[in-house]
C-alpha cells in the first residue's frame, strides 16, 4: 500500500514527552524481540508488551541524547532523542564574535576567508612564529612553534635506484630484441 499508517507490519519509534516509545504493529499473534542500538553504540535486545490487538510497545524513560536505531527482522526505525533545536543549530550563521575574545587574549586572530558568498577566497598565509610573539598580521596567521615533536622513524628511498632499475630493464629488453631479430 505504501502508506506507513496502513501497513500491517510496521515498526515505529516516537518521542512522547521525555520518553522514547517503540511501537510494533503486526498481524501475527506475537511480536518478536527488538534490538535497540543506542547513541553510544551499545546494543540491547528487549521484549515488547502488548498494548492493544496487533500492537506491542516498549518505553524507554529519559533516553540518552542521540540517534537510536531499532530493528526487528527486516524492519527498522530511526529516531533522534533529545532537543529538536539543539544549541549548535540556534545560530547557523558563522561569526567571529564568539571566538574573538579567546583569540585576542592569546594574541591571535579570527579571520574570514571571504566576506560574502560572491567574494573570492582570500586564504591567509600560515607562518610559524615563536611563542609569545604576535600571531597575526595583514594576510597571514601565525602558528606557534612548540618544539614538541618526536622522530620515531626514518625511511630513505634512493632516487638513483629507480633510474638504475629502469636502465637494467631497458638493457635486458634491448638484448632480447637484438637476439630475437637475428
Amino acid at each position: 500500500m505504501k502508506e506507513p499508517d496502513l501497513e500491517e507490519e510496521a515498526l515505529t519509534a516516537t518521542m512522547a514527552g521525555a520518553d522514547l516509545v517503540i511501537d510494533r504493529q503486526t498481524m501475527a499473534d506475537t511480536a518478536g524481540p527488538v534490538i535497540i542500538r543506542e547513541p553510544d553504540g551499545s546494543t540491547r535486545t528487549v521484549e515488547l508488551t502488548q498494548s492493544a490487538d496487533g500492537r506491542w510497545q516498549y518505553r524507554i524513560d529519559e533516553p540518552k541524547l542521540g540517534l537510536y536505531q531499532i530493528t526487528e527482522g527486516d524492519l527498522r526505525a530511526l529516531i533522534h532523542a533529545g532537543p529538536q533545536n539543539a544549541r549548535e543549530f540556534e545560530e547557523i550563521l558563522s561569526t567571529a564574535d564568539i571566538v574573538s575574545p579567546l583569540t585576542d587574549a592569546r594574541g591571535g586572530a579570527s579571520l574570514r576567508l571571504a566576506a560574502s558568498a560572491e567574494d573570492a577566497l582570500a586564504m591567509p598565509r600560515i607562518v610559524p612564529v615563536r611563542q609569545g610573539t604576535r600571531a597575526t598580521g595583514p594576510g597571514w596567521i601565525g602558528l606557534e612553534r612548540t618544539e614538541a615533536s618526536r622522530l620515531t622513524g626514518l625511511t630513505r628511498l634512493p632516487l638513483f635506484a629507480g633510474f638504475l632499475g629502469l636502465a637494467l630493464v631497458l638493457a635486458a629488453l634491448s638484448v632480447l630484441w637484438y637476439r630475437e631479430g637475428r
